[in-house]
């Protein structure tokens, strides 16, 4: 037998016994009991956008500060995106979490003030304060809020990166009126303090209390 026939005959085999091990294999596959993959549940996605309202005009926040008149009333102004607002806003957080009187009321006011600012991603941060009582927040796309307070605090350009603190007995009419303590983080507004936290906490228990500022 020449060595190309051996070559030959031997491709054969091989390919003879992959056939009869296909046939043994596709005729058994039926009996086999493989139990089904069931796939997970999807995970059911917060919105996260419920707790973060629309601010159309003025007249929204001024009938939600009145609304909770006899409140101390403390306003952020501030940016999504921009590290230090956002610094800020965990800072409201925690200013509620360690004053959970009921008369203290939160407003955030997030506007965009960095290019990539926009309401999805304020959602995102608003999202964190769902359980918290007595923290509304609105996104301001009109820059509404930033230009009303430059107006009353007397800035050369728009206002943000602020925290305004309102005592009990402030009432809005044509205006909220400039408030009885307030700090920016932003740089040139040289009227008011730096913020710092335990500050500003120190103050808002003094409204609470019912005391005066100096």
């Amino acid at each position: 037998m020449t060595r190309k026939r051996k070559r030959i005959l031997s491709v054969l085999f091989i390919v003879a016994l992959i056939a009869l091990a296909w046939q043994y294999f596709s005729s058994n596959l039926a009996a086999l009991k493989i139990k089904p993959i069931t796939p997970e549940p999807p995970v059911a996605v917060v919105d996260s956008a419920s707790n973060l309202t629309l601010l159309d005009s003025l007249s929204q926040l001024q009938a939600q500060f009145q609304s909770d008149d006899g409140k101390v009333r403390v306003v952020a102004i501030l940016s999504p995106t921009w590290l230090i607002s956002q610094r800020g806003f965990n800072s409201m957080l925690q200013l509620r979490k360690n004053l959970p009187d009921p008369s203290l009321q939160i407003y955030i006011l997030w506007m965009p003030i960095m290019p990539e600012d926009n309401y999805e991603k304020a959602a995102v941060l608003a999202a964190n304060a769902a359980e918290i009582d007595n923290f509304v927040q609105f996104w301001d796309d009109g820059q509404l809020s930033g230009q009303l307070w430059q107006q009353t605090l007397l800035l050369n350009q728009t206002a943000w990166d602020v925290y305004l603190l309102y005592g009990k007995d402030r009432i809005w009419d044509a205006e909220p009126g400039v408030p009885d303590f307030w700090m920016r983080q932003l740089k040139g507004l040289v009227e008011a303090p730096l913020y710092d936290a335990e500050a500003f906490s120190e103050n808002v228990q003094i409204l609470l209390d019912g005391g005066l500022l100096n």
